[in-house]
């Protein structure tokens, strides 16, 4: 903001500026800015535009949707950081170079960034003023409107019908190529005039052999070198931007696809995907890779030259006659075998990728056992195996490798037999005069680029049938419900006591196995601590994974004060869930990024004090690189056992949820730890509802009532507050 533009600025409160307008300021203090988390090293004038803008556009986000919205691994936000994150709100940008005068006030508030000057929010005009949220000073201003030249970005947030129809799954590719509907056109457009001008280089060969060693004449000679070398100039020039826009074409195809392909999976409910192996759900992914080879690639441009086939074709009737024949019998060869390989070619396509994507799940197993392997001696049994399943994959590759060997000898055949009839058939026409040597010359020229993209698309045969098989799978999957669409309208995960309910619950994990819970019925009050004990494989990690909603039981209701659970969106009721899992898991990342992923917006003086609670800081104060020791790709291993599940208890800690599930948090933990733990309990008593999960006498000791299950049914209930026992039944006992 230049010293010109500013007169005597007023500072005001958010009080004042809702006093002038009727309604409360913008004003940096809705959500702690991302530097004062940890999530920004830096933070520029354009990041501490982020939270006063959302504030003023009045939209209801609370900090983790904010906070999620930002973009990953980034030091700070730049104007592209900035609207990206905003779109991940499913809030829509655009720009425009204007003076800050000339903004209709219907358009605020903007993002305003000044030629010279720190970016700012522009709330709202009084006159010749206006009254600004400045990104530099982070403070509210009033400034003179006039003279201040600019770039203003203008916001809209998406209405729901809205980002319902631009998230039809149904036949979602094609849908997906419609949006690039402008880009193909101009390809389309560029290459009926590339092809126009290539009639140039046959009409040039026919002149020279006509006219110019006819004549012998120099002059005109230069004349058609020049003439050739304006088309080929522009010929080049031509590709160069077809090029250019398909590799645009391409690459966003190859980004959007690849996100949105990654995103719907994440957001699959567990029941597509816990029951598949790692290949299967690598191999869904990989289906994309036959689409992007192909639009990224070559094969790519012969689907834009194929419609103008029919300008070569007028070309040649116009010179050679009858001889546009052959290129024509040619173009009806090509179709024909086309339909005849197409349903072979598939089946080899698609069996080849099959063997190679078991052998790519045999390979995962075996690396993910290979300690198992080694302690049971099976290694040469595993070889063995790994021979016979590389061998098949091997047998349908090469199989696949006849057929484009076949495909490439038969295209190559076919345009060789098509030059030579081409010649045969017009050196008669030229013998009976009615053509000349150098129509001859040329027509051949014409004949081969006719059929060039035919010859093209029937090698890529193979390409064409991974693309077909790859955009039926995406196609497919995208049609997959998610548990939260782009199109899903997301309220805010309302404030619990913390009531938890199952009613009756009944649940099997496949339509025809026995059930695994039966008739679950018990209350956790606001604030109780409720032990799950029984033996393993009893159904206690089931009833939580029901609570968090993995799973859906077949019958029966799962209650959050009083709400049954289904009425949530999935992920906002994670969000009031805090969870241990038995076995900690950690991704490739820092210590800090993986207690983050509890809670995006945590600072560092929250990551201490759930490290604190959970035992852990004085282990990760010791590590000469404290929360920023990377863990997750395999160097994990160099910390004990004991680091890594408290780890994964303060995890739970920072979330602060009103609801916690411990599932055997004594794993692996020292006594120290343990009693840590068990203090952290106490603590919870009377503010969160504990689901505890153990075998562990001390710590059912801990518990308000143990839910005693056998079998997949509750047994008893022992309040241990007063000593009473219900039974399956409902009787006490």
């Amino acid at each position: 903001m230049t010293d010109a533009a500013v007169e005597d600025p007023l500072l005001y409160s958010a009080e004042e500026l809702a006093e002038e307008t009727g309604h409360l300021a913008a004003t940096a203090s809705v959500w702690r800015d991302p530097s004062q988390t940890g999530w920004f090293t830096n933070s520029s004038d354009i990041s501490a535009c982020l939270n006063p803008l959302l504030q003023a556009l009045g939209i209801g986000f609370n900090e983790a949707q904010v906070f999620e919205a930002l973009p990953h691994f980034t030091n700070d936000l730049d104007i592209d950081g900035f609207r990206n994150t905003l779109a991940n709100l499913q809030i829509e940008s655009s720009n425009v170079d204007i003076k800050l005068a000339d903004l209709d006030p219907r358009a605020l508030p903007v993002l305003y960034v000044p030629k010279t000057g720190a970016a700012m929010v522009v709330l709202f005009f009084t006159g010749d003023d206006a009254l600004v949220f400045d990104g530099g000073a982070r403070e509210n201003r009033r400034i003179k409107a006039a003279h201040l030249d600019g770039q203003a970005f203008l916001f809209r947030h998406l209405e729901q019908a809205e980002i319902s129809s631009r998230s039809n799954y149904q036949d979602w590719f094609p849908a997906l190529m419609s949006r690039f509907r402008p880009i193909l056109t101009l390809g389309l457009a560029l290459t009926l005039l590339i092809n126009l001008i290539s009639l140039g280089i046959p009409l040039f060969v026919m002149s020279i052999y006509d006219s110019v060693l006819g004549t012998e004449s120099v002059t005109l000679l230069m004349h058609l070198v020049a003439g050739a070398v304006l088309t080929v100039g522009a010929d080049f020039t031509l590709r160069k931007l077809r090029t250019r826009a398909v590799s645009y074409f391409g690459a966003r195809v190859d980004n959007l696809v690849g996100n949105e392909v990654f995103r719907h999976m994440l957001y699959l409910p567990p029941v597509y995907t816990e029951r598949a192996t790692i290949s299967s759900q690598v191999a869904r992914i990989k289906d994309f890779d036959g689409i992007r080879d192909f639009v990224t690639g070559p094969q790519a441009l012969v689907l834009f030259e194929l419609p103008f086939t029919l300008i070569f074709l007028g070309a040649i009737a116009l010179l050679a006659g009858p001889v546009v024949f052959i290129p024509i019998v040619m173009i009806v060869l090509f179709a024909a075998l086309f339909w005849l390989l197409n349903g072979r070619v598939s089946r080899a396509v698609a069996k080849s990728a099959r063997t190679a994507a078991e052998r790519q799940e045999f390979v995962i197993e075996a690396m993910n056992n290979l300690r198992s392997l080694k302690y049971t001696n099976s290694t040469k049994i595993w070889m063995d195996r790994f021979r016979a399943s590389s061998a098949k994959a091997a047998l349908a590759g090469f199989e696949t490798a006849k057929i484009n060997a076949f495909v490439s000898a038969t295209s190559q055949f076919m345009m060789m037999s098509a030059g030579i009839a081409t010649v045969a058939f017009g050196a008669l026409i030229v013998i009976e005069g009615s053509m000349s040597v150098g129509a001859l010359i040329a027509t051949m020229i014409l004949v081969w680029r006719s059929l060039g993209p035919l010859q093209l698309a029937f090698v890529a045969l193979p390409r064409l049938a991974q693309m077909r098989a790859g955009t039926r799978q995406i196609d497919a999957m995208m049609r997959l419900p998610q548990e939260r669409g782009r199109e899903d309208f997301v309220p805010l995960a309302p404030d619990v006591a913390g009531h938890v309910q199952f009613s009756r619950v009944t649940f099997r994990y496949m339509p025809d196995s026995d059930p695994v819970l039966w008739n679950i019925d018990f209350t956790a009050k606001p604030g109780e601590v409720i032990a799950l004990v029984g033996n393993n494989g009893c159904g206690k990690s089931t009833i939580t994974r029901l609570l968090l909603a993995l799973h859906r039981p077949q019958s029966g209701s799962v209650l959050i004060d009083g709400r049954d659970i289904r009425q949530f969106d999935a992920i906002e009721l994670r969000r009031l869930i805090g969870y241990v899992p038995q076995t900690p898991q950690f991704f490739y990342g820092t210590i800090a990024q993986n207690l983050r992923l509890a809670k995006p917006s945590a600072s560092e003086e929250d990551l201490r004090a759930a490290a604190r609670d959970a035992y852990a800081l004085d282990e990760i104060d010791a590590l000469p690189e404290g929360f920023e020791t990377r863990i997750g790709d395999g160097k994990n291993n160099k910390l004990p056992g004991s680091v890594m599940q408290r780890l994964n208890i303060a995890r739970c800690y920072l979330k602060d949820a009103p609801i916690v599930i411990l599932d055997e948090p004594g794993n692996a933990l020292d006594f120290e730890a343990d009693q840590a733990t068990m203090e952290a309990i106490r603590r919870m008593k009377g503010r969160k509802t504990v689901l505890l999960i153990t075998h562990r006498p001390s710590h059912m000791r801990l518990a308000d009532k143990l839910v005693s299950i056998d079998r997949g049914r509750i047994r008893e209930i022992i309040d241990q507050t007063t000593s009473v026992t219900v039974t399956a039944d409902g009787g006490p006992q």
